[in-house]
């Protein structure tokens, strides 16, 4: 049925049309953020939940993170997603989309984001003990 209507297979739209469509999306949303901000990186937040948060201090360190994660751009929001609230200074390149762009958040004020395989340079900003310490 599809293919009737349109001749293109759904291969091509999806590898050509979708890829091409997420790029300039993203492009045109850089370009807006770089336009605002008036800066190549923006302070951004995550929270994460840990078991355990014996060991970890406040201050820099490196994570290792999904290819594509969210982060948002309020701390006190990823203190409610999280015991532990990591700060990083993204570069506008490496943002996929934001609550600026294509996704609805609902006030989270929420990015998505690209992580390269080996990690990145990170800030933990908060640290929730346990009810009991």
């Amino acid at each position: 049925f599809f293919d009737l209507f349109f001749p293109v297979s759904r291969k091509y739209l999806s590898i050509f049309g979708f890829t091409n469509y997420l790029r300039r999306s993203m492009k045109d949303e850089q370009a807006f953020l770089r336009e605002k901000t008036g800066k190549d990186t923006i302070r951004l937040y995550r929270g994460v939940e840990i078991s355990d948060v014996t060991g970890i201090e406040y201050g820099k360190t490196e994570t290792i993170d999904y290819p594509a994660s969210s982060w948002t751009m309020f701390p006190h929001i990823a203190q409610e997603l999280g015991n532990v609230v990591m700060a990083r200074d993204v570069l506008i390149e490496d943002i996929v989309t934001s609550v600026f762009g294509h996704i609805s958040t609902h006030g989270e004020g929420e990015f998505i984001v690209y992580t390269p395989k080996e990690g990145a340079k990170v800030e933990v900003v908060y640290i929730k003990k346990a009810e009991n310490d």
